[in-house]
């Protein structure tokens, strides 16, 4: 009995100790489970994070890559579209700049002016201050008045008012000044005997002396604004001083002949010569300038900007005095003491100065806005001279610059291109402008009228517009690189082909 007592509970024990090692080994395999779902589920959602942060990577990306734009500097990749020599010294080019994305359709001229048979002109509508025209139409009429020499290309210049289509800033055709003023701070550029180019913030200042003592200040040239001033008038003043422009003559004969109308008038025939001659003289009796008392004098030396120019008074004259291109008019106001007026075969001295650079002798000059690059820097400086418009400064438009190399011996004429979707190309704001000007090779550079003034005329045809040739807006002034030739007849031998 005792034995089977013993037997009995060393089996409960074997059985105890059984079911214990079972219960720990089922809890190390829960454990076990527990720990590798665990894992599995950590692994899972850094899956699904990197997942995630490489989703929004991909997001940030493309947002990127659609607010970038293409940046222009020396590493801008680009492509050269044709490179053609016009005349010996005379490249034009055409480039897209820019990434694949978006490019910049930029036409180039390229004048090397250390050739002295290549050289600069400064074109102005129909010779006056005043009157705009196309500028292949200027060009076609320069080459015909100038038979020594031949329009290569030529690029609009000056901005110019709307109204009294005068152009804005200097003004300088073959030594004589156009426009004196300076306009805020604007930069201009000028050119010497050797048509060297100087872009600065020039102002210009005139005075006529005398061997008696006389000092006359010359408020301004070819206008006046106020009866105080003293005005000098050259030939881009008018015909005739007062000048009265025929596209304000046309409005004016108009409005005469409703006038005669209005009145009820009996006469069958109107004589429109008469009424014309009426119609000027009236409006030149109320200009201001009218009756000021007027010195005709006669250039005895050739004129220039830095220069003394020696004149002989060869008329004294109120009214209506003609001009002509060997003489200027000093127009005096009626506060000017009659004593001091200078008489006939009197020799006076003409002089135009620049505030600086004096001892340079300037013959051409054009103004603009901004200056874009200044000794090899890219950097426009709209807000310096007084711009702060941001479709001027930011937006991608057709622009025109000019620039000269650092050895002053090259002269860029650059025109960008309208944007074009078909053409997949952009405008340019004044950054990019800046930075295709000095990508260019420009140590100084400067912005001139643009949107749709911008033109490239060859061979009388816009570049820029090769479905319209012809086309463009009217423009005051325009800068042009010329050929000289030996006489007309070495002209025609070397005639500029363009294809």
């Amino acid at each position: 009995m005792n034995q089977y007592r013993v037997n009995k509970n060393l089996f409960l024990v074997f059985l105890l100790v059984v079911s214990i090692t079972l219960i720990s080994i089922d809890v190390d395999n829960a454990e076990a489970k527990v720990k590798k779902k665990a894992k599995v589920t950590k692994v899972a959602k850094k899956k699904v994070v990197r997942k995630k942060t490489s989703t929004k990577k991909k997001r940030r990306k493309k947002n990127v890559a659609k607010a970038v734009v293409p940046k222009i500097s020396e590493k801008t990749p680009y492509q050269i579209v044709f490179s053609d020599t016009l005349q010996e010294g005379i490249i034009y080019k055409k480039y897209l700049i820019g990434s694949a994305e978006k490019k910049v359709a930029t036409h180039i001229i390229e004048a090397d002016i250390s050739n002295p048979e290549n050289q600069v002109a400064i074109l102005k509508a129909k010779n006056q201050i005043n009157e705009l025209e196309k500028l292949q139409i200027i060009s076609r009429i320069y080459d015909s008045l100038n038979l020594n020499t031949s329009i290569c290309a030529a690029v609009n210049a000056n901005f110019w008012r709307a109204g009294s289509n005068a152009p804005i800033g200097a003004v300088v055709v073959n030594g004589e000044v156009v426009e004196m003023n300076a306009y805020k701070n604007w930069s201009s550029a000028m050119f010497d005997s050797r048509n060297r180019m100087y872009i600065d913030r020039f102002s210009i200042t005139g005075t006529i002396t005398s061997n008696k003592g006389l000092l006359i200040t010359i408020d301004q040239v070819n206008r006046r604004s106020d009866s105080n001033q003293i005005v000098l008038y050259n030939q881009f003043g008018g015909d005739s001083i007062p000048y009265v422009s025929p596209a304000k003559l046309a409005y004016s004969l108009e409005a005469a002949l409703i006038g005669i109308e209005d009145k009820d008038t009996t006469d069958l025939i109107v004589d429109t010569s008469e009424v014309m001659r009426q119609v000027q003289l009236q409006r030149r009796m109320e200009a201001k300038e009218y009756s000021m008392p007027k010195l005709v004098l006669k250039y005895l030396t050739p004129p220039g900007v830095n220069k003394r120019i020696r004149c002989k008074v060869i008329a004294l004259d109120s009214f209506t005095v003609k001009t002509s291109p060997k003489t200027c008019i000093l127009s005096l106001n009626h506060n000017f003491p009659t004593y001091k007026i200078p008489k006939i075969g009197d020799t006076l001295t003409l002089k135009f100065q620049t505030n600086i650079y004096q001892g340079k002798i300037f013959q051409n000059a054009v103004c603009g806005t901004p200056r874009l690059v200044r000794n090899g820097v890219a950097n426009h400086e709209a807000e310096i001279e007084g711009s702060r418009s941001r479709r001027f400064i930011g937006s991608s438009l057709p622009r025109t610059a000019i620039g000269v190399n650092k050895a002053n011996t090259k002269i860029y004429l650059v025109v960008v291109e309208p944007g074009s979707v078909s053409k997949n190309t952009i405008g340019a704001n004044l950054k990019d402008m800046a930075e295709i000007m000095n990508l260019l090779g420009c140590q100084n550079a400067m912005n001139l009228d643009g949107g749709g003034s911008s033109i490239l005329s060859v061979n009388y045809q816009n570049q820029i517009k090769p479905d319209n040739p012809d086309g463009g807006r009217k423009i005051s002034v325009g800068l042009a690189i010329i050929k000289k030739f030996k006489n007309k007849y070495h002209r025609e031998a070397l005639k500029v082909v363009f294809d």
